[in-house]
């Protein structure tokens, strides 16, 4: 008898796979800095045992590029007009460790500073409500680095309605 592996259940609400549990598909990375490294990690992970990482690699004379990694979700269905909340944990290994932005359909809804509370080195939740005017949306996150060798993670992704 040939044994059959379990199917991976990821969670993410609207998402397929919001907390990277089941490999990076069907999410996408772009790189655009040469100094980061970009993927899944063991290291730490909000829940589970994998989430996203960006990491710069190096210190830097100047902040360039300004956006160094984007993690993009498929574009998804939605109902029109239903109001929705993304929400998300994130983890800084420094204070200067720069920010993450959050995007849906390519409009900044949210910027979250390492220095934000309760400060770095800890997982902290992020909240974006959000009504959408159209039937189908993808959610980006950018990864900004300051001039610092800094790791930034991202978990739990998860967008769901709000009835």
């Amino acid at each position: 008898m040939t044994p059959t592996s379990t199917p991976c259940t990821a969670y993410g609400g609207l998402l397929t796979n919001g907390d990277f549990e089941c490999g990076i598909a069907p999410w996408t990375i772009e790189v655009l800095d040469p100094n980061i490294k970009a993927g899944l990690t063991s290291a730490s992970a909000h829940s589970g045992t994998t989430s996203f990482e960006s990491k710069l690699l190096a210190d830097r004379p100047l902040q360039e590029p300004v956006t160094s990694t984007r993690i993009k979700s498929p574009r998804v269905s939605v109902q029109r007009n239903v109001p929705c909340s993304l929400s998300f944990w994130v983890w800084f290994d420094n204070m200067n460790a720069g920010f993450i932005g959050v995007m849906i359909d390519g409009q900044p809804k949210r910027t979250i500073d390492a220095r934000d509370a309760p400060g770095w080195g800890v997982w902290k939740e992020v909240t974006v409500d959000y009504t959408p005017q159209v039937n189908h949306v993808q959610v980006t996150f950018e990864f900004l680095y300051g001039r610092v060798a800094s790791v930034a993670r991202l978990d739990s992704v998860v967008l769901e309605y709000l009835h």
